[in-house]
């Protein structure tokens, strides 16, 4: 990860996209497939992480510069009857700025000492638990 305004690098950013597809008009679809107990509201696709990450990495590993990032999730939700939801949702090149800044200041908190873990499911794979 690279901040874009000083040219900085952050840190690595490694994982593995479920998907990656061509819409119609030859534009990338970055598709995540999930199971869940709900569907996922339109703000929590817009505020996802993941995606944001997926977005970022799509745009620098296939050189699309400022052009928007589209996001679909092909979701499986666990109800009585199960119920299969696709939506859609992009990222910006504003969006990759917050997520390179978040990541920096995650990185600045956890080498000064101030970081705060929270403990939770994701704690057995977690890359960074030293620090917790």
């Amino acid at each position: 990860m690279v901040d874009q305004d000083t040219g900085e690098y952050i840190t690595d950013l490694v994982g593995v996209f479920d998907l990656l597809e061509k819409d119609n008009t030859g534009n990338i679809v970055v598709v995540d497939h999930k199971t869940a107990a709900k569907k996922p509201s339109d703000s929590d696709l817009d505020q996802n992480l993941q995606f944001s990450c997926y977005g970022y990495a799509t745009r620098i590993l296939q050189e699309l510069d400022d052009r928007d990032i589209l996001l679909r999730i092909d979701c499986l939700v666990k109800n009585k009857k199960p119920v299969f939801e696709q939506r859609y949702t992009v990222r910006t090149p504003d969006n990759d700025r917050k997520l390179v800044k978040l990541a920096s200041d995650v990185l600045n908190a956890m080498d000064t000492g101030v970081f705060l873990p929270i403990t939770g499911w994701q704690c057995g794979t977690c890359q960074v638990s030293s620090h917790c």
